[in-house]
């Protein structure tokens, strides 16, 4: 539910719902977890949220997750590896 709401509602829910994975990701970051996180698209959130117009800590904090399991969503035709990659410009 969490990942549905993201970029849907607003800027408040999407910074909230990047916390709530971030949790998610750190604490509770099993390979079953992390996987069913890329079947909900909350992997596919993530990503978007890169592209989107949204402020530059969440997507700091949107590629810190992407980032943390990486190995696990690298093979994934859900997610471009050049977003686990990418550098904000400075």
């Amino acid at each position: 539910m969490v990942a549905k709401r993201t970029l849907r509602v607003s800027p408040a829910v999407d910074d909230k719902a990047v916390q709530v994975l971030a949790l998610i990701a750190k604490f509770s970051g099993s390979k079953q977890v992390v996987t069913e996180m890329l079947k909900v698209s909350a992997v596919s959130k993530l990503c978007m949220l890169l592209q989107a117009n949204c402020g530059d800590e969440l997507k700091s904090k949107a590629r810190s997750i992407l980032r943390m399991h990486s190995n696990v969503w690298n093979n994934s035709p859900c997610i471009a590896v050049y977003l686990l990659t990418l550098h904000p410009a400075r």
